[in-house]
Formats: C-alpha cells, structure tokens, sequence
C-alpha cells in the first residue's frame, strides 16, 4: 500500500502480440528499440552494435559501456543466435565478436557472415584471449581481452561509420 507523499510504483504487462504471455514481454527503457525475440537497447537512431560473447558478464558489461557511449546495442550469448539476430532484426552497424563459445564459435559464425552476399560487409571486432588464433578469419580488427575500453570506442566509432553505409 502506498503512503501519502512517499509516491507509488507500479507494473504493467502489455503483450507484444496476440497470444504472448507476460513471460515473453521484456520491459526496455523509454527510447529503447524494440525487436521481437531479442533486446535491443540504446538511443533510436543511434548506431547499432552486435555483441557475441557466451560469458553473460562480458556481454553485459560491454552493453553497459557501449550504450554510454551513445550506441544501441544487441546481445547474443553465441554464434548462432547472433545469426539468428542478424537474420530477425534491423542490421548492426559492427559486430564484436568472441572466437572460444559453444554451440557456433567465433570462427564459424565469421565464416558464414563473410560468405554472406547480404552482410559480408558488416565489420567485426573480434575480442578474444587469444589473438594468436584470430589470423585469417576474415576479421576487421582483433583486440586481445582484456579490452582498454578507449581503444575499443575508438575502434567501434570509426567502423560504425563505415558499417552504417
């Protein structure tokens, strides 16, 4: 029960489509972009970068200082379901990519995007422990983790320009 002058909260759950349920219904910020199946997060407009990596606090974490940095960002937890994402929403101005996950790897994820007459052009990041096994991918830039955060903006700012074309 709310209090006089302490203020009131409270939930509402609006179904995206016919037939969802309140466990399909995500919540997104004002000005967040919403896609079906997926989270988008970030300014609309602004560019949107890709995030793949299996480790849920690297993603969340790279999430959080991407969208301070003014990008809307999409998050996938291995390489099929960023090709999923990349097949189901708007298209992502960069990809930063992890080589070592389960169920597609880095590598296979890459390889399928660059032999991809639709979006070979999208830049990747690949961001892994070991670089040493990056060479030759198909990758436009590969930065060891872990990641100096101003180098990684630096790099995500100039290949979004390119990838928003």
């Amino acid at each position: 029960m709310a209090k006089l002058g302490t203020g009131s909260v409270w939930g509402e759950v609006v179904p995206r489509r016919a037939g969802a349920s309140s466990a399909d219904v995500m919540l997104h910020p004002p000005g967040a972009e919403q896609t079906t199946g997926m989270r988008t997060t970030g300014a609309v407009g602004a560019p949107r970068v890709l995030v793949v990596d299996d480790e849920e606090d690297i993603r969340e974490s790279l999430r959080s200082v991407l969208e301070l940095e003014g990008f809307q960002v999409l998050t996938a937890e291995n390489g099929r379901a960023a090709w999923t994402t990349l097949t189901s929403a708007p298209r992502p101005a960069v990809i930063l990519l992890d080589l070592m996950m389960p169920v597609m790897n880095g590598g296979e994820f890459l390889a399928a995007l660059r032999a991809d007459a639709e979006r070979q052009g999208i830049p990747v990041v690949v961001l892994t422990a070991f670089a040493d096994r990056a060479g030759g991918l198909g990758a436009d830039v590969v930065m060891e983790k872990p990641v100096d955060p101003e180098a990684l903006f630096r790099v995500v700012h100039r290949l979004a320009q390119r990838g928003a074309r």
